[in-house]
């Protein structure tokens, strides 16, 4: 088991997924140990195969793991584990660390493997030590040496100053074994040490091991057992670390220190003889490990052994040597030891020790004087009389000063004498004769030696700074010192004068700063102070005497006078410039010198912040801009800034801040200067933000393109939260102007980087260049100074006119010049602080990632192509840092989002990121995101970072094309790409809809892209409107204006469904802050214009002004003008509409004629405003300017106009306002419109306008007749001006008095005049007017106007007088009535007309006639209309092709006004025509029936079902002019078609109707893929049934599929009356598809069989559920039978549950039934029921699981495929829902007698936890969709592999939780219950059961031991309750249980197994039960023993 387990654990353990191979090593391994304990053989293994994860596994959580198995083991196995870690580690170690390496220094191999060797050593250790039977001595002696070696080899490492991570790991490598060795002293301090100090040890390997248990021991009271050892370890000691040839490591010496310290008293004897050999022999070596040693001792023990060992050897032999490293040892040691005389006596002999070989000259090099003098210095005596040490050495030091010269033995000697001073003249040793006296020689020697001359400067300075050293830090200056310091002022008086001087400044710098900080008697301390703060050549302030302070001490003195003089009120910015040169710019800084200077810097700002900073703000930035400091190993411009804000308050750190984020600053460490000098300071970084926000802020936007002015935006941001945040970025979204920026062109761009001054555009030049050449004298002249001034490079010389062009070009130039400049600047600024903010607060950026978006995407990038060129790369990197803060998500995602919107939005990317086009891109990424959205939405931030790349979406419509010629039956060939990435756009806003409450969402764009979406594509309406609506009511209460305004301005769209949807949004927003929308009463318009979706929208529109309490004020009107300009018809309409209710909504207002009089002038205004000029605008120069030409006309804003005129023209309230119309139209030339249309309508207008107010005739007709009698212009414009008057003059005069027939006469002669006008709706208008006054004619009169309207219409020569001729005979009839016809014999001049065969004009001018009479007298015309068609069809083939158009206008005009009685007369009759053997009456009659496409729709939709099918059988005809003829007759039906998207479809389903063999799935395609958002009309149906009629006969299942689905979705889109006259012919066609052999085919079927019944209710379906019910009842196939289950499904379902609760009766009797098929047809009703009818079928459980169950058991195969299928559906349907009606079923079914209900009530349960748990098997899918799209970027492979780990390791995380999921949500109780009950299945007598039970118990088990003795109590019940039963397989399962419980936990479950069968025995007793328990009971024991 063991072999088998290990060879895949070999091959799995170096998976790269960190959680993963830590919950296998874990869970599994650790598990498996415990439940098989491995033998010896396989424990070796086991820990050999976890040998190979040491230099694998690199990560901690890893090696705890493995550590963790290693412990498993130990516990185990001690003895065998500790023995197979030797074996090993053994031969690991020496692969990594041979023995034969003498030193840690030449161990080459890495670090990390050795000491994870380490810690398995270390633990192998307290695994053998905690064994109480020992181990074997040769082993335990061989992990102690193993440890010691180890330890040996990565102790050192802790020496490492280098490597952190090294010398963390060699800290932690000695503390844990410190800690193992303390945990177990008692056990293991003896034997180890014995092992360590027995071992031999040529190298000092055991050292550090022996130094740690040494240490250990101590610490743990083993005191005794160190001591009994001890001459073993000083034996070791002696041996290996004295006696070493080689120095050891310093951790090999270090713990031995704690032995030092126990044998204090003898270790002068014990290790003196062998330090004093070793001196001798190696001094180099032996040196430092006796400095380590001494260390340990106290001071009288250091100060004896030196006395007696050390003095004489050290300084008489290793002072003097000739190898450095032994003089430093020596020195080291030297001054270690001297340094600490306790007595003074001990004292004085150490220091004649000394000074004695320097008296005698033995030291005859300088280092070697300076090292002895160093030593001097620092020999110092006891507490109480150390002065008199220093008062003795001083005396010896000074007979030294005057005999040394060189500089290094100097300085040594004065810093020493210096120091023994300080001590002599301490305040306590005040009035000391013998300091007094020893002063006094120190300050005779001292005044000697400062007037020595400049050739011996170097001492004369030594002496200087000895003085000052020893005063400087004394309160006041002894007696005998004082005359001292009067010198050395009156010095510094005299160096004052030439700071220069060859002597030095370091005496005058000592002088003044004494001075000034005693101010001795004697000296003028301010004018001292004033002479060297002098403006030109200061002694401290001038730069060349600070730049000559190179010396340590002269740079100290420097700062002592500046710090002195800053004292005393100095503010010369020169002292903070010298300080600043002291630390940061002096070549010769040390380290002293830099601290000094740090520390003068300090100690100025405690003092006087303010004004230390004064001077800085303007030194410290220039020297920054100049670079980092010269020695920036010693200093950084950070540690600068910390010494001058020690003492800041809030006003300094507010002027700091700039200067504290200087790019020299931010660009070392991690952490704000500013920030920790506020917090050292006590100032809450939040409350300086809070004091001095204003200024902050404008320092950090006035430096944006600074590194300084971009980090302390960072650092606002971070203290100042969002309050700094929100106002960086409203500056921001200021700067970043997209207007300004689109505005920007190129040449603009190229005349900003032409430098200022210079022309980019040189018009002179120009002009010059196109000189015409001259001929002559003067040309040659001019042509020879030309080249000359070439030549001299002169500039020519400009005339005046030139001069005016440059000077012209010169401010243009300079105005683009400007523009781009403060666009590029705001610009930049705008994305640095974007970026600022972003790198201050990745939390405070996320929660303002909405205006960080709307900055970036709208403002930045929207800038166009100019933001592009000016800041591209910084565009794209504000907005990649962007992605860092978009919370929630992936991260492999935010770069190609990024990019993706840089491409989209035509910005240049790496080219990495453009190998992958937009539309591979596009769709990656969303399905992505609607993939992880679909789980959870996203956060707000991330959801602000996505949507600007779905908006770019959006705008582009997508990328990618659909294929135009898709494979024949492929039904997914004509996938639109751009439209799924569409769809995937409103998918991911419908999921983040919800999150509309929070103000944190782009809801305002969310909003105006669904509208946009919508608008744009038709398909998404549907969707789009759900989702609109669903955010709308999510953000109800927390709405914006803006957020409103996106929606009101979606109530613009040209789509009615669009502005229905925003409509139905704002119910959910609070209006009541505006007293009107204009958009919304617009919208109200829609009332009266008979187009139900207008109606629907008008209903909104009011409800929602009513509910919002809006009012229509009286400026209402006006406000809607611009709406008529719209670019969508529906919309101007509504608004000419809306226009005059908000008129007539002001009737009852005072101020009513007011409003119409504004209204008036509003909409003339308008008018001219769009009555624009065609032709193009040319510049003084006579050019066309750009962009003028080709304008298009908008006449359909003119038209609009026209029709608001006329719905307000009836509500006109004065004469003058009828007036002022009629004027404009007349006198304003509005009639003479160039647009005919524009002319009719305003006509129209004009004439409601006076037929309205007939009363104001008398007012009206001056005007009109003025303008008749006015002079012909001889324009166009003016003659139809004029046919307007006489139209309008028409209408006045029906109104004139019966007094003014003269009048009305010459105005109907003046109207058939007219007549003649080539504009048809002008002679409609005539006509109209004509029928009013004909009535008013005399006989006479009337019978000349109608033989003159005859004659003109049968006999003009002009077209246009015939035309009009027919209008005014239809005006005349219709004025007199149908008697007239016959009075005048109408009909029977025409019908003889049109049987004229030589006049062709005469039958168009009959057809002319019949045209007009039948569209003016309408359905009075009819019986004449039906008796003309023979003639009619006879004239559909007349030769003269005038004739046959005039034909088919007559049959369109008949059919538009024909009822239903006159349709039922005339369609046989067409449709017998169709059998006649001559095509000329086949095609005519096809002509006619084409003319029916324009009759009414009632009529229309009676006609269509017999007319379409017959056409379409003509298409096929012999004879190609009647096939054409059927064409043309289908287009006019296309033509009439309403519904939108079958009128896109039209020429597809024409070709498919044309060519169905072909043509059909193309058109199938077509209509599936349309989103039907309109109702479908009767033509519609008339074009698209026999399609799918052809679809659902075809062969291919994917055609027949395409059919059902369309039918099905048509359902709910038709009006069921227009659906019902197909349904004979579509039910039988889809009963056929529903026995398809494909299943998908069949399942499409069922809906759409569904959808039929739903919408048409099942009484047009009568028969349709018996006739299903028959099916599943016969003997026909499968296939049969399951298509009529999954068809009678969905019927029920449209049916209503009440139909199934009445038939479900009958389906369970038939699932018992006799007959095999029956059981197996009802049983696939089981199938399809619970999904077709959802959580509605819950309440029918209990019926229908028992028939599942028990057919689980059934004896034929299908019958029992069926029913699991059936189960699995309930199961997957209801398993979170029913778990108390499903659950306990199930439990049950798993005991029940037959096995294969077993069986699968096992393989059920198995998919109830799943369900119950939540496991997809789409998981692994959803972690595959994303993959990252740069591959040329390495980091981002790595970022995605790591993903892919997490994603692989949550899934393995999710598998091992199961079970607490299950406990979750099911309880303890049932979890144990199912637990219990699998574990019982799996010793069932089947092995098919034994076998499903297992699967599933691994899934959700991972450690059988555990679960099994948490579930046991439930096993036992049920094993007990099977030993009792009476069926044979139970009784055996469950003894089979008991067995395998006690076989395999043997004595951990005896203690429980027993109890419980003990308590069943007494329950039983006591409740008198029959026996069965009992019985069971002993059973179970039976099977136990």
């Amino acid at each position: 088991m063991w072999k088998a387990y290990l060879e895949e654990l070999t091959a799995r353990i170096g998976e790269a997924g960190v959680k993963q191979r830590c919950a296998r090593l874990e869970s599994e391994v650790v598990d498996k140990i415990a439940e098989h304990p491995p033998t010896d053989k396989e424990l070796l293994a086991l820990v050999t195969t976890l040998q190979t994860t040491i230099p694998l596994y690199t990560d901690r959580k890893s090696r705890a793991a493995v550590h963790r198995v290693l412990g498993a083991l130990g516990a185990q196995r001690p003895q065998i584990f500790a023995r197979a870690m030797v074996v090993v580690l053994e031969g690991a170690v020496e692969a990594v660390q041979p023995r034969r390496l003498a030193h840690p220094d030449a161990i080459a191999t890495p670090l990390a493997p050795r000491f994870v060797m380490l810690t398995w050593a270390t633990q192998a250790l307290g695994v053998a030590t905690g064994v109480e039977s020992g181990v074997e001595d040769a082993a335990w002696t061989r992990l102690v040496l193993l440890l010691a070696r180890l330890l040996w080899g990565v102790a050192p490492a802790h020496e490492n100053t280098r490597d952190s991570k090294a010398r963390s790991m060699a800290h932690s490598a000695l503390r844990e074994v410190w800690r193992v060795v303390r945990a177990h002293a008692a056990d293991v301090v003896g034997p180890m040490l014995d092992v360590l100090t027995g071992a031999a040890d040529d190298h000092g390997v055991n050292a550090v091991l022996l130094g740690n248990v040494i240490s250990a021991g101590v610490r743990a009271g083993q005191t005794a057992a160190i001591l009994g050892r001890k001459p073993a370890i000083v034996g070791y000691v002696d041996r290996v670390l004295l006696a070493a040839k080689a120095t050891p490591s310093y951790s090999s010496v270090h713990d031995m220190r704690a032995f030092v310290e126990l044998i204090v008293g003898e270790f002068a004897p014990t290790f003196a003889p062998t330090m004093t050999k070793m001196l001798v022999r190696a001094p180099e070596a032996v040196l430092p490990t006796c400095l380590w040693l001494v260390r340990a001792l106290d001071r009288q023990t250091q100060a004896q052994l030196y006395l007696d060992v050390f003095a004489e050897p050290l300084a008489a032999t290793q002072m003097r040597s000739t190898n450095e490293r032994v003089r430093r040892g020596a020195a080291a040691l030297l001054a270690q030891l001297a340094g600490t005389p306790t007595t003074q006596a001990d004292a004085e002999r150490a220091a004649e020790t000394i000074s004695r070989p320097l008296t005698l000259g033995r030291y005859t090099q300088a280092d070697h004087r300076a090292a002895a003098y160093v030593v001097l210095g620092g020999v110092r005596c006891g507490p109480g009389n150390g002065w008199a040490a220093s008062a003795v050495l001083l005396a010896a030091l000074l007979k030294m000063a005057g005999k040394e010269t060189q500089e290094a033995a100097v300085d040594a000697l004065f810093a020493a004498m210096g120091a023994h001073v300080s001590v002599v003249a301490a305040p306590e040793n005040a009035g000391n004769s013998a300091c007094d006296a020893a002063l006094e020689a120190f300050a005779a020697a001292a005044q000697k030696g400062l007037a020595l001359p400049d050739r011996s400067a170097l001492v004369r300075q030594a002496w200087a700074e000895s003085v000052g050293e020893s005063l400087w830090a004394l309160d006041a200056v002894p007696a005998p010192m004082e005359p001292l310091v009067v010198a050395l002022a009156h010095g510094a008086e005299k160096a004052a004068a030439a700071p220069l001087a060859s002597g030095g400044l370091l005496g005058a710098h000592v002088g003044l700063a004494l001075a000034l900080q005693f101010a001795p008697a004697g000296v003028d301390v301010a004018a001292l102070a004033q002479h060297a703060t002098r403006d030109a050549k200061s002694l401290v302030l001038w730069d060349k005497a600070v730049h000559k302070c190179v010396r340590r001490a002269e740079c100290v003195w420097l700062l002592r006078c500046v710090q002195a003089l800053f004292a005393r009120g100095c503010d010369d910015r020169r002292a903070a410039e010298a300080v600043l040169w002291v630390v940061c710019r002096s070549s010769t800084a040390t380290l002293a010198t830099v601290r000094a200077g740090l520390r003068a810097l300090a100690e100025m700002s405690a003092a006087d912040a303010p004004r230390l900073w004064r001077m800085l703000a303007q030194a410290l930035p220039a020297e920054m801009d100049r670079g980092a400091p010269a020695m920036p190993t010693l200093v950084e411009w950070a540690d600068v800034l910390r010494a001058a804000l020690a003492g800041a308050d809030a006003a300094v750190l507010a002027d700091a801040a700039l200067t504290s984020h200087h790019a020299q600053v931010v660009s070392v460490g991690g952490t704000s200067v500013w920030i920790a000098a506020a917090q050292r300071a006590g100032i809450d970084p939040a409350e300086l933000w809070h004091a001095h926000s204003h200024a902050l802020t404008d320092a950090a936007m006035d430096a944006f393109d600074t590194e300084a002015g971009a980090a302390l935006a960072s650092d606002l941001v971070l203290i100042g939260g969002n309050g700094a945040a929100q106002r960086l970025l409203a500056q921001a979204s200021e700067d970043i102007d997209p207007a300004a920026l689109r505005e920007i062109d190129a040449e603009a761009i190229a005349v900003w980087r032409t430098p200022a001054g210079q022309l980019y555009y040189d018009p002179a030049a120009t002009t010059e260049a196109r000189k015409p050449a001259r001929k002559g004298e003067d040309d040659w002249a001019e042509q020879l100074q030309r080249e000359r001034d070439r030549r001299n490079n002169a500039p020519r010389k400009l005339s005046p006119a030139e001069q005016q062009l440059v000077a012209k070009r010169q401010r243009e130039e300079d105005a683009m010049r400007a523009r781009v400049e403060r666009a590029d600047r705001g610009l930049r600024r705008g994305l640095a602080l974007v970026r600022a903010v972003v790198r201050g607060s990745g939390s405070v950026a996320a929660a303002n990632m909405l205006l960080l978006t709307r900055i970036v995407a709208e403002h930045a990038i929207g800038g166009g192509a100019a933001a592009a060129e000016l800041a591209g790369g910084a565009i794209a990197d504000a907005l990649l840092a962007l992605g860092t803060c978009a919370d929630g998500l992936a991260v492999a995602m935010r770069a190609p989002l990024a990019m993706g919107l840089l491409r989209a939005r035509g910005f240049a990317v790496p080219a990495a990121w453009a190998q992958e086009s937009l539309e591979l891109l596009a769709a990656r990424v969303l399905f992505s995101l609607q993939s992880a959205s679909s789980q959870a939405p996203l956060a707000p931030a991330g959801f602000n970072y996505v949507l600007p790349f779905m908006q770019a979406t959006a705008d582009a419509g997508g990328w990618g094309v659909a294929p135009t010629d898709p494979p024949q039956h492929d039904e997914y060939a004509q996938a639109d790409p751009a439209a799924e990435q569409l769809a995937l756009v409103v998918a991911v806003l419908a999921q983040h809809a919800k999150l509309g409450f929070d103000e944190a969402m782009p809801r305002r764009e969310m909003l105006a892209l669904l509208v946009q979406l919508m608008s744009a594509h038709p398909a998404l309406l549907a969707a789009g409107r759900d989702c609109l609506v669903g955010l709308a009511e999510a953000m109800e209460g927390t709405d914006t204006a803006a957020e409103r305004d996106a929606l009101i301005a979606g109530l613009s769209s040209a789509d009615s469904a669009v502005r229905g949807a925003c409509l139905a949004a704002l119910d959910f927003a609070d209006m009541t802050d505006a007293p009107f929308c204009a958009a919304v009463w617009v919208n109200g318009g829609g009332r009266g214009s008979e187009n139900p979706a207008l109606e629907d929208n008008a209903e909104l529109a009011d409800s929602l002004w009513a509910d919002n309490s809006m009012d229509a004020a009286p400026e209402l009107a006006t406000v809607l003008v611009p709406f008529l300009r719209n670019g969508a018809a529906e919309v101007r309409a509504c608004a000419a509409r809306a226009i005059g209710r908000a008129v007539a909504a002001q009737a009852d207002a005072p101020e009513y004629a007011g409003v119409i009089d504004r209204t008036l002038q509003a909409l003339q205004a308008a008018y001219r405003e769009w009555l624009i000029s065609l032709e193009p605008d040319y510049d003084e120069f006579g050019i066309v300017v750009p962009g003028t030409q080709h304008r298009a006309d908008i006449a359909f804003a003119r038209v609009a106009v026209a029709d608001a005129l006329g719905h307000i023209a009836a509500l006109l309230t004065s004469p003058a306002q009828a007036q002022a119309l009629v004027r404009f139209l007349v006198d304003g030339g509005v009639l003479g419109e160039r647009d005919e249309l524009v002319r009719a309508r305003m006509l129209d207008a004009g004439a409601r306008a006076v037929e309205s107010h007939a009363e104001w005739a008398a007012a009206l007709m001056p005007l009109l007749e003025r303008e008749l009698a006015a002079r012909d212009r001889g324009t166009a414009a003016h003659d139809h001006i004029r046919e307007g008057v006489v139209v309008l003059l028409g209408r006045l005069a029906q109104h004139l008095p019966e007094s003014e027939s003269a009048r009305v006469e010459a105005a109907a002669d003046r109207l058939l005049a007219a007549l003649e006008t080539p504009s048809e709706p002008v002679q409609s208008a005539v006509s109209q007017c004509l029928a009013p006054l004909a009535r008013r004619l005399r006989d006479e009169k009337l019978a000349a106007a109608v033989e003159l309207v005859m004659a003109a219409a049968l006999t003009a020569e002009r077209y246009a007088a015939r035309r009009g001729g027919a209008f005014g005979l239809a005006g005349l009839v219709k004025g007199r009535g149908l008697a007239a016809l016959k009075k005048f014999s109408v009909v029977d001049r025409l019908r003889a007309a049109s049987d004229d065969r030589k006049d062709a004009r005469g039958r168009e001018g009959a057809l002319f006639a019949y045209e007009t009479l039948a569209a003016t007298l309408g359905r009075l015309f009819e019986p004449y209309a039906i008796q003309f068609v023979p003639s009619l069809l006879a004239l559909f083939g007349d030769p003269s092709v005038d004739v046959r158009s005039a034909a088919q206008d007559t049959a369109r005009a008949i059919m538009g006004g024909i009822s239903g009685h006159g349709v039922k007369l005339l369609l046989p009759a067409a449709l017998r025509a169709l059998d006649d053997d001559q095509w000329r009456t086949k095609k005519g009659s096809v002509e006619m029936l084409g003319a029916m496409a324009y009759c009414a729709p009632k009529q229309l939709s009676v006609a269509l079902p017999s007319v379409v099918p017959r056409i379409v059988e003509v298409l096929t005809d012999t004879h190609a002019q009647v096939a054409d003829a059927a064409r043309r007759a289908l287009v006019r039906f296309g033509e009439v078609i309403h519904n939108p998207e079958i009128q896109h479809a039209v020429p597809t389903l024409l070709a498919a109707l044309d060519d169905p063999a072909a043509k059909t799935d193309a058109a199938l395609r077509a209509l599936l893929f349309t989103a039907f958002v309109h109702y479908i009309d009767a033509p519609s149906l008339a074009l698209v049934v026999p399609i799918l009629q052809r679809g659902m006969r075809a062969r291919a299942a994917a055609t027949k599929r395409n059919a059902a689905q369309i039918i099905g979705s048509m359902a709910t889109l038709t009006d069921p009356a227009d659906l019902a006259p197909y349904l004979s012919a579509l039910v039988p066609q889809l009963r056929f598809v529903l026995v398809d052999p494909v299943p998908e085919t069949r399942a499409t079927a069922a809906k759409a069989l569904g959808s039929l019944v739903r919408r048409l209710r099942e009484e047009r379906f009568p028969t349709l559920v018996a006739d299903l019910v028959a099916v599943l009842k016969s003997d026909a196939s499968g296939v049969d039978r399951a298509g009529a289950a999954q068809g009678l499904s969905e019927v029920l379902a449209g049916v209503g549950i009440a139909r199934l609760e009445g038939l479900l009766p009958e389906i369970s009797a038939n699932c018992g039934s006799a007959r095999a098929p029956v059981r197996e047809g009802f049983m696939m009703l089981l199938v399809y029921l619970p999904t077709t009818f959802a959580d509605d079928f819950q309440p029918f459980l209990p019926s229908v699981l028992p028939a599942v169950l028990s057919g689980l058991a059934d004896e034929n195969e299908q019958v029992r495929a069926a029913a699991l299928r059936a189960g699995r559906i309930l199961v997957a349907s209801f398993a979170k829902s029913a778990v108390d009606l499903l659950l306990p079923e199930l439990l049950a079914s798993m005991h029940h007698a037959q096995w294969r209900i077993r069986h699968s009530s096992i393989e059920l349960l198995g998919e109830f936890i799943h369900r119950i748990a939540g496991v997809s098997t789409t998981r692994q899918a959803e972690r595959e969709s994303f993959q990252v799209a740069a591959e040329g970027s390495d980091g981002d492979d790595e970022e995605a592999a790591m993903s892919d780990d997490e994603e692989e390791a949550q899934g393995m995380a999710a598998s091992v939780n199961l079970r607490q999921q299950l406990i979750e949500n099911l309880g303890e109780d049932r979890c144990h219950e199912i637990l219990a009950s699998l574990y019982v299945a799996r010793s069932d007598v089947a092995a098919m059961v034994r076998q499903v039970s297992f699967s599933v118990w691994k899934t959700v088990v991972a450690n059988t031991p555990r679960t099994v003795r948490e579930c046991l109590p439930q096993i036992m019940d049920i094993v007990l309750g099977g030993l009792a039963a009476e069926a044979y397989d139970r009784r055996t399962t469950a003894a089979r249980t008991l067995g395998d419980l006690v076989h395999k936990l043997g004595e951990a479950v005896m203690s429980r197994v027993v109890p419980i069968l003990e308590t069943a025995l007494r329950g039983e007793a006591a409740g008198g039960a029959g026996g069965s328990i009992r019985h069971g009971v002993f059973i179970g024991l039976s099977e136990i023993l």
